[in-house]
């Protein structure tokens, strides 16, 4: 049942992030939520805690994802271990966005929604005017305003590309934060451990695997750079194969800060393995700034036809799956310890 008041408006939501953090906005923001509910915690340790520091995953040929993966995946992560109940929406039925987004602000709770307006990236949700037929969002790009229900809808009635997550209660009154820097660095362990599966984008509404979530990932993106014909080339988008860096380097650098800052939680012997995990990333990172610098995003779909430009990218994947397998070898060791 839908709300009965006519408008409603939730104050206090500023994503406040390193620009480095820009590649990463569904973190951003639910960073920003989570500080409105009160949760003291760096953009850095949400990352950590959400897997997405860590993540590792591209399609053969790269492809660039649709948001809606990281609902279910980081986002959910992360709200799970912070002890928040959540719910997961897409837009499989427009009619029920609406009243769903009404539903969590009558609450007093935002809500991370991917496609919030004119820009099809995630965002936050933090009002409505019923009698104005508007909802108030805020995206990366855009500043806080209003965006007609009529324009939501048309939105998910397009392409079926609207998703929405909202949070609930916290279950616990107050979470361990040295328990969940832990876990965060088991699941860490069981991301690089993944080995491929097919996704379903539901943009396309297409399956545009196979997703190859693990460390085998690099290999398999080396030899498509070294292997891929002429045509296969040239039909690559801008938006994909730079996006891989773009994003990468911003995760690798967070996944080293991650492991720095939380190192005093442990004991001499373990915080020892996190400077080490740390500086691993590190190196990770600048592999990736450089990779990024050979194919800014969004790119320009000829520079993959240069042969001397896909294997310079081979060589610096080449450098970043040495750092990562010794960041890998390291957690373990820590998760051992």
């Amino acid at each position: 049942m839908g709300s009965e008041r006519d408008r409603a408006r939730i104050i206090g939501i500023l994503p406040r992030w390193p620009g480095w953090t820009l590649t990463t906005p569904h973190i951003g923001f639910l960073h920003a939520v989570l500080r409105f509910l009160g949760e003291k915690v760096s953009t850095t340790f949400v990352m950590g805690v959400s897997g997405e520091a860590f993540k590792v995953f591209v399609t053969v040929p790269p492809v660039k994802p649709c948001g809606l993966i990281e609902a279910e995946t980081f986002i959910g992560t992360a709200l799970a271990a912070f002890g928040y109940e959540y719910e997961t929406m897409d837009g499989e039925d427009p009619e029920e966005i609406i009243p769903a987004l009404s539903r969590f602000i009558d609450k007093g709770m935002p809500v991370l929604a991917w496609n919030v307006g004119e820009v099809p990236e995630w965002g936050a949700v933090l009002g409505y005017h019923k009698s104005r037929g508007t909802v108030i969002t805020q995206g990366i790009l855009t500043p806080q305003g209003e965006v007609s229900e009529q324009k939501v809808r048309e939105l998910t009635e397009q392409n079926n590309c609207y998703a929405i997550v909202g949070i609930g209660e916290r279950k616990e009154t107050e979470p361990d934060m040295t328990a969940i820097a832990r876990e965060a660095l088991i699941r860490a362990v069981a991301i690089y451990e993944r080995g491929e599966v097919t996704i379903y984008d539901a943009c396309s509404h297409k399956d545009i695997g196979p997703l190859i979530t693990g460390i085998d990932a690099y290999g398999a993106l080396i030899r498509w750079l070294e292997e891929a014909d002429e045509d296969e080339l040239a039909a690559h988008s801008e938006w994909d194969f730079p996006y891989l860096p773009l994003v990468l380097s911003s995760c690798r650098k967070a996944a080293g800060i991650f492991a720095r800052e939380i190192a005093y939680r442990f004991e001499p012997g373990a915080a020892k393995i996190l400077s080490s995990i740390s500086r691993h990333y590190g190196r990770a990172a600048e592999t990736f700034v450089q990779l990024k610098k050979l194919f800014p995003f969004p790119g320009v779909p000829e520079d993959l036809l240069e042969i001397r430009n896909r294997m310079k990218a081979a060589e610096l994947l080449t450098h970043a799956i040495t750092a990562e397998r010794r960041a890998l070898s390291d957690l373990k060791a820590f998760v051992r310890h």
